[in-house]
Protein backbone atom coordinates (compact mmCIF):
# COMPACT_ATOMS: atom_id res chain seq x y z
CA UNK A 1 0.00 0.00 0.00
CA UNK A 2 0.94 3.33 -1.01
CA UNK A 3 0.28 6.32 1.43
CA UNK A 4 -0.11 9.97 0.11
CA UNK A 5 1.08 12.48 2.50
CA UNK A 6 -0.63 16.11 1.70
CA UNK A 7 1.12 18.96 4.00
CA UNK A 8 -2.30 19.79 4.84
CA UNK A 9 -2.74 16.98 7.21
CA UNK A 10 0.44 16.94 8.62
CA UNK A 11 -0.04 20.35 9.73
CA UNK A 12 -3.44 19.70 11.70
CA UNK A 13 -1.88 16.60 13.78
CA UNK A 14 1.41 18.86 14.74
CA UNK A 15 -0.48 22.32 16.67
CA UNK A 16 -2.15 19.13 18.19
CA UNK A 17 0.56 17.35 19.41
CA UNK A 18 1.59 20.44 20.77
CA UNK A 19 -1.39 21.39 22.68
CA UNK A 20 -1.73 17.88 23.93
CA UNK A 21 1.79 18.40 25.59
CA UNK A 22 1.39 21.69 26.85
CA UNK A 23 -1.25 20.37 28.42
CA UNK A 24 1.04 17.39 29.69
CA UNK A 25 3.09 19.96 31.04
CA UNK A 26 0.80 21.90 32.96
CA UNK A 27 -1.55 19.39 34.21
CA UNK A 28 0.98 18.37 37.70
CA UNK A 29 1.10 22.16 38.79
CA UNK A 30 -2.86 22.05 38.95
CA UNK A 31 -2.61 19.49 41.10
CA UNK A 32 0.08 20.08 43.84
CA UNK A 33 0.45 18.04 46.86
CA UNK A 34 2.74 19.43 48.85
CA UNK A 35 2.31 20.38 52.37
CA UNK A 36 2.59 23.74 53.05
CA UNK A 37 4.13 24.59 56.93
CA UNK A 38 2.87 26.98 58.32
CA UNK A 39 4.85 29.45 59.55
CA UNK A 40 5.18 28.72 63.22
CA UNK A 41 9.07 28.09 64.20
CA UNK A 42 8.33 24.84 66.24
CA UNK A 43 5.63 22.23 67.29
CA UNK A 44 4.63 21.69 70.94
CA UNK A 45 3.63 18.30 72.67
CA UNK A 46 1.75 18.72 75.68
CA UNK A 47 1.94 15.06 77.32
CA UNK A 48 -0.46 13.74 80.06
CA UNK A 49 -1.22 10.51 81.80
CA UNK A 50 -5.31 9.62 82.46
CA UNK A 51 -5.92 8.76 85.48
CA UNK A 52 -3.19 10.65 87.32
CA UNK A 53 -2.83 8.90 89.88
CA UNK A 54 -2.78 5.80 87.99
CA UNK A 55 -3.93 2.67 90.07
CA UNK A 56 -2.01 -0.24 90.21
CA UNK A 57 -3.79 -3.48 90.80
CA UNK A 58 -2.18 -5.98 92.40
CA UNK A 59 -2.33 -10.28 92.23
CA UNK A 60 -2.65 -11.50 95.68
CA UNK A 61 -1.23 -15.08 94.59
CA UNK A 62 1.52 -13.51 92.66
CA UNK A 63 2.22 -10.31 93.87
CA UNK A 64 2.48 -8.68 90.93
CA UNK A 65 0.86 -5.30 89.77
CA UNK A 66 -0.89 -4.57 86.50
CA UNK A 67 -1.32 -0.61 85.85
CA UNK A 68 -2.98 0.52 82.84
CA UNK A 69 -2.87 3.92 81.55
CA UNK A 70 -3.50 6.31 78.54
CA UNK A 71 -0.70 8.69 77.25
CA UNK A 72 -2.59 11.80 76.09
CA UNK A 73 -0.31 14.22 73.90
CA UNK A 74 -1.82 17.13 71.83
CA UNK A 75 0.42 19.82 69.48
CA UNK A 76 -0.01 23.38 71.34
CA UNK A 77 1.82 25.44 68.79
CA UNK A 78 0.16 24.90 65.27
CA UNK A 79 2.91 22.98 63.16
CA UNK A 80 2.76 18.65 62.90
CA UNK A 81 4.94 16.55 63.21
CA UNK A 82 6.13 12.46 64.30
CA UNK A 83 5.97 11.38 67.44
CA UNK A 84 9.33 9.46 67.33
CA UNK A 85 8.87 7.15 70.40
CA UNK A 86 6.99 6.97 73.67
CA UNK A 87 9.24 5.28 76.53
CA UNK A 88 7.32 4.36 79.86
CA UNK A 89 9.34 3.33 82.90
CA UNK A 90 8.73 2.06 86.20
CA UNK A 91 10.88 2.88 89.26
CA UNK A 92 10.95 1.63 92.55
CA UNK A 93 10.99 4.77 94.50
CA UNK A 94 12.54 3.47 97.95
CA UNK A 95 15.62 2.44 95.99
CA UNK A 96 15.29 3.85 92.40
CA UNK A 97 15.32 1.33 90.35
CA UNK A 98 13.97 0.80 87.03
CA UNK A 99 11.60 -3.06 87.68
CA UNK A 100 9.35 -1.96 84.22
CA UNK A 101 9.85 -0.46 80.90
CA UNK A 102 8.29 -0.20 77.93
CA UNK A 103 9.03 1.24 74.21
CA UNK A 104 6.74 2.48 71.39
CA UNK A 105 8.67 3.87 68.52
CA UNK A 106 6.76 5.27 65.50
CA UNK A 107 6.01 1.99 63.70
CA UNK A 108 4.79 0.89 67.15
CA UNK A 109 2.67 3.59 66.82
CA UNK A 110 1.44 3.11 63.81
CA UNK A 111 0.39 -0.41 64.79
CA UNK A 112 -1.45 0.32 68.16
CA UNK A 113 -2.93 3.45 67.28
CA UNK A 114 -2.95 3.39 63.28
CA UNK A 115 -0.32 6.49 63.36
CA UNK A 116 3.07 7.99 64.30
CA UNK A 117 1.76 11.57 63.31
CA UNK A 118 0.22 14.37 65.22
CA UNK A 119 -1.79 17.18 62.87
CA UNK A 120 -1.17 20.77 64.21
CA UNK A 121 -3.34 21.04 67.11
CA UNK A 122 -4.36 17.46 67.08
CA UNK A 123 -4.56 15.02 70.02
CA UNK A 124 -3.48 11.33 69.83
CA UNK A 125 -4.39 8.56 72.90
CA UNK A 126 -2.17 5.83 73.47
CA UNK A 127 -3.07 3.04 75.73
CA UNK A 128 -0.06 1.59 77.55
CA UNK A 129 0.25 -0.51 80.72
CA UNK A 130 2.83 -1.63 82.73
CA UNK A 131 3.72 -5.28 84.82
CA UNK A 132 5.95 -5.19 87.78
CA UNK A 133 6.95 -6.63 91.03
CA UNK A 134 8.80 -4.86 94.03
CA UNK A 135 10.75 -6.85 96.07
CA UNK A 136 8.88 -6.53 99.57
CA UNK A 137 5.71 -6.64 97.73
CA UNK A 138 4.49 -3.34 97.27
CA UNK A 139 2.24 -1.41 94.85
CA UNK A 140 3.15 1.97 95.03
CA UNK A 141 5.88 3.00 92.35
CA UNK A 142 6.70 5.90 89.80
CA UNK A 143 6.24 5.99 86.48
CA UNK A 144 8.03 7.94 83.93
CA UNK A 145 6.23 8.97 80.96
CA UNK A 146 9.20 10.14 77.81
CA UNK A 147 7.88 11.40 74.57
CA UNK A 148 10.19 12.50 71.48
CA UNK A 149 8.25 14.33 68.50
CA UNK A 150 9.95 15.74 65.19
CA UNK A 151 7.78 18.29 63.51
CA UNK A 152 7.67 19.54 60.52
CA UNK A 153 10.69 21.61 60.27
CA UNK A 154 12.85 19.15 61.74
CA UNK A 155 12.95 20.10 65.11
CA UNK A 156 12.91 17.62 68.32
CA UNK A 157 10.72 18.23 71.33
CA UNK A 158 11.41 16.20 74.57
CA UNK A 159 9.20 16.20 77.25
CA UNK A 160 8.37 13.31 80.07
CA UNK A 161 6.27 13.44 82.96
CA UNK A 162 6.28 11.98 86.64
CA UNK A 163 3.14 9.74 87.45
CA UNK A 164 2.65 7.59 90.80
CA UNK A 165 1.07 4.43 91.05
CA UNK A 166 -0.95 3.81 93.77
CA UNK A 167 -2.75 1.44 95.72
CA UNK A 168 -6.34 0.96 95.14
CA UNK A 169 -8.73 3.40 97.53
CA UNK A 170 -10.53 1.55 99.79
CA UNK A 171 -13.50 0.54 99.33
Amino acid sequence: MHYRSTGRSRWVVFPGLILVLLGALLLPACNDTSTNIPDVARGVIDVTVEPNPVIGLQNILTGSVSASYVVKLRELNGLGGEIQFINSTVFDPETGLQVATDYYDSASLVVFVGTSRIEPVGEMDVTKSASYVLPDLRVDADLVVAVQFLDDRGNLFNRSILVPIVTPPAE
